[in-house]
Order: structure tokens, then sequence, then C-alpha cells
């Protein structure tokens, strides 16, 4: 396993949740959600079949952990970093469509953090 980007140092802790946790939900689970951030990373690791993916996960301030190996969210997600670097995205909306294809895709968007 390799992380390839992180949104800090992570903790033990945090690197256990984003990748070896049971109760990970799917990406999916949250879709029509906005999620509040507290980690996330981007990281490689091997499927059962030796293939090694790319895959992304997250931990929100209500404590549930999400991830996905969805090229399409993770694309999406690196455009958002790119345009907001350095400032640290605290704030996602898991979000839906449909392909040319009739194929049902998620992805994510930018959602500007609650000002207190």
């Amino acid at each position: 396993m390799e992380f390839i980007a992180t949104n800090k140092e992570l903790t033990k802790e945090e690197k256990y949740f984003l990748t070896k946790a049971q109760d990970v939900q799917k990406m999916t689970e949250a879709v029509d959600q906005i999620l509040d951030l507290t980690a996330w990373a981007i990281y490689t690791d091997v499927d059962r079949d030796g293939k090694e993916v790319e895959l992304f996960a997250m931990l929100t301030e209500d404590g549930d952990k999400f991830a996905t190996n969805s090229s399409t969210f993770i694309s999406a997600f690196r455009e958002i970093l790119d345009i907001f670097e350095p400032e640290e995205i605290k704030r996602l909306k898991v979000m839906s469509g449909t392909s040319k294809n009739n194929r049902t895709y998620i992805t994510c968007a930018y959602v500007s953090p609650i000002e207190d």
C-alpha cells in the first residue's frame, strides 16, 4: 500500500480507518449527501486478483468512513484539489449520473464550508 495524497499527516488510527476498517461504506451509499471531511487519502493497494488499484477514502466529522475505486470520482476529486491548492478541501457533495452507455457512475463536487 502506498499513499499518493492526503490532506494532512495521518495518524496510525486514521490510516487504519481509511484503509482497513471493516465498517467502511461504499461511496455510492453517500450519493446526494454533503460530507464534512476530517481526513482523506488517495492510495494504491492490491486487489484480490493481485492487480494494483487506486482508491479514495475519507473520514467524516460524523465518524463515517467511505471509500471508492471509481476513477471518475477520483479524477473529479483531483481536479478540485488542483483548483483549490493549497487550500484544504473540507466539504464535498457525492453525486451520481448516467453515462452515454446508460451506466451509473459517481462523482463529487466542491461545497463551500459553512461560515461561522
